[in-house]
Parts: C-alpha cells; structure tokens; sequence
C-alpha cells in the first residue's frame, strides 16, 4: 500500500517538488484506499457518541482514517458557514468514498441496537437519519476559514505554505483543489433531555487538514 505524508500533497502539482510543512500528516491516497480495511471501533457514549474508524492493512494500523483526495473541483463555498461542495465525477474517488459511506450506513443499521439500547427504528429511518457526506455525485465537506481560528487549515497557495489567516477568496467556485480529510468517526446525535436517546440523527465527523489551490 503506499501512503503518503502530508507533505505529499504537493507532489500533485505539475512540475514541483514536495514541500515541507510544520505538521506531518499520514495520509491515504484514494487510488490505494481499500474500503475493505476500515474498521470499527468500540463506541463511546457521552454529550456526542462517536464510534472512531480506523484503517488496518498488513502490520500498518492508523488509529484514524485521513484521506488524500484527487483534484476536485469547487461546486461552491459559504465562506459564512464553511460549507464546502466539490464535484465528484464517476472514477475510482466516488466509488470508493460511495462505498466507505454505505458501509457506514449498514453498520449503522445492524449494530445501533447493541449501541442504544431499547431503541428501534426502521431502515428507512436510519437512512434518513443520516448526514450524508455524498450526494448527487457531490462531496460535502466543513472547511471552516475564520481568523479567530486557534488551528487554521494549511492552505498551499501561490507557491508557499500558509499556516495563518489565508487570503481572501482563497476557495471559490470553478476552482480545483486537492484536500486531505481525516475522517474520526461516525457522530450520533442526542436528544437534548439528558435522557441520551439517540435521536436517529448521525453524521461522518471529519475534519479537512489540508487544502491544495493553485
């Protein structure tokens, strides 16, 4: 399997070299990604259950699943929300981040019984339950850019890193863009009556640690 630092982000990019960065991040390029080899692990209940995904092939285990994306193309962007929409296109990206996000869901449909006690719900309900990361051939990612941020998104950008405040219009529409995204788990959403029932409400937590712009 070959997996890449962080730094190998840059190595996309036509005719320039890797560049070193503050922060070493391991990384799965989606080309070597084998769905097969994310594992579930244990839940763990509080204010937000979160059930964290690993990744195992051979004698390499990450604790947490980070992917390295291809060069997608900017949908559109809420620079407000931090609401990132890429287009997937049909390829090897769509169908394995397809497949990753449906075996969320049939785990999710077989186990929250075991997860949630004395709660039922039907397959339908699961389903629409379910935030997905994946629709209509679209990523939806959280790409939050505020100068408040105590950890701002590495962001490569005109030839050099930028570990701060990035520029303004950093991402827009019709822009290409590599991204790297860790993926901690799968987050439930309680009801907020202390009683800690799982409202049927779930998500893929991510978090985007890297963005390449031209």
């Amino acid at each position: 399997m070959l997996v890449g630092g962080f730094l190998d982000l840059c190595s996309g990019l036509s005719g320039r070299r890797p560049i070193p960065i503050r922060t070493m991040e391991w990384c799965i390029p989606i080309q070597t990604l084998q769905v097969e080899n994310v594992q579930l692990g244990g839940i763990t209940h509080g204010l937000k259950p979160i059930l964290p995904l690993a990744y195992k092939e051979a004698d390499l285990h990450f604790p947490a699943l980070s992917i390295l994306l291809p060069t997608l193309t900017i949908r559109s962007y809420d620079p407000g929300s931090g609401r990132l929409v890429l287009s997937l296109p049909p390829g090897q990206a769509l169908s394995k981040l397809q497949t990753l996000q449906d075996m969320v869901l049939t785990a999710v449909n077989f186990n929250y019984r075991s997860w949630f006690p004395g709660q039922r719900k039907k397959p339908t309900e699961i389903e629409q339950g379910f935030q997905p990361m994946i629709h209509n051939q679209e990523l939806h990612l959280y790409c939050p850019i505020y100068e408040t941020m105590a950890q701002p998104i590495p962001m490569y950008q005109g030839g050099t890193w930028i570990h701060g405040k990035p520029k303004p219009g950093s991402l827009k529409t019709g822009m290409s863009v590599r991204v790297a995204v860790r993926l901690y788990g799968i987050s439930f959403h309680l009801a907020p009556t202390g009683t800690k029932e799982w409202t049927g409400k779930f998500r893929l937590q991510h978090k985007i640690i890297g963005v390449i712009t031209p």
